[in-house]
């Protein structure tokens, strides 16, 4: 399963975007695309999309990847860097 997971999470061009949560403590999630990063216009191709929101907290967007296979989260807004173990996310479907 978990060999799956990287590959899904890391497919560099797909069709269709592939979507990830974790639930997170504010009672929201956090979300990982397999969608490029774009950063002010910039295209960051050797990233992938992500943002977290919660209903006590404002939606932030960040980049992310994976580094000996935990998953890695910049937050853009705040600068802040989380690591996850890419096992907690589960695939959403996504219309």
């Amino acid at each position: 399963m978990r060999k799956l997971l990287v590959a899904l999470l890391m497919a560099p061009s797909m069709a269709m975007s592939q979507v990830f949560v974790v639930p997170n403590k504010g009672g929201g999630e956090i979300t990982i695309t397999t969608r490029p990063c774009i950063v002010k216009g910039q295209n960051h191709s050797e990233l992938r999309e992500a943002y977290t929101w919660s209903p006590s907290s404002p939606y932030e967007k960040g980049c992310w990847t994976i580094i000996d296979g935990m998953v890695h989260i910049l937050f853009l807004d705040t600068n802040n860097r989380r690591v996850y173990p890419i096992e907690e996310f589960q695939r959403k479907e996504t219309r």
